[in-house]
């Protein structure tokens, strides 16, 4: 499961991130069709990636194999960071950005980014159930998802 995810991340997570960060991280939920500028959106998208980031360091903690304790263990450390990448995709989805150039990159971002949020949940519902198996295929949808969102933006 480490790998997985591990090589997903670095595979993905500069998508999301290296364009500013003058504007602190989201705090509340955002409504549809909510302008914002640049900043907002890009605080929202390092959020975001923190937030996948985090997740991920949290998983990269488990060793081979992964037994139902450990699993369990690690819901504690899942939950913080679904929570920030749950809210963080809604404001994602949510908002429209005044710049055309990062509206473009955001309306084709949102939905792979959804796409990871539900994956980040499916393998922390496997954790909380400590299903090895789950999880393993969990963290495999998790990558596929991450691949996705790669494809959506361009690098920058």
């Amino acid at each position: 499961m480490r790998s997985i995810v591990t090589l997903a991340l670095v595979m993905s997570l500069g998508i999301l991130t290296g364009c500013g960060n003058s504007t602190g991280p989201p705090t509340t939920s955002a409504s549809v069709g909510a302008s914002v500028g640049a900043d907002r959106y890009l605080a929202d998208t390092a959020a975001a990636a923190d937030a996948v980031r985090v997740f991920a360091a949290a998983l990269d903690t488990t060793g081979a194999p992964a037994t139902p304790e450990l699993l369990k263990g690690l819901v504690p450390h899942l939950d913080p960071p679904l929570a920030r990448a749950k809210l963080a995709g809604q404001r994602l989805s949510a908002e429209v950005v005044a710049d055309r150039r990062l509206e473009e990159q955001r309306s084709r971002s949102a939905a792979s980014f959804a796409t990871t949020v539900t994956a980040m949940e499916r393998v922390r519902d496997a954790a909380a159930a400590g299903d090895p198996a789950a999880a393993r295929t969990a963290s495999i949808e998790l990558t596929q998802a991450l691949t996705g969102l790669k494809g959506a933006v361009p690098a920058p």
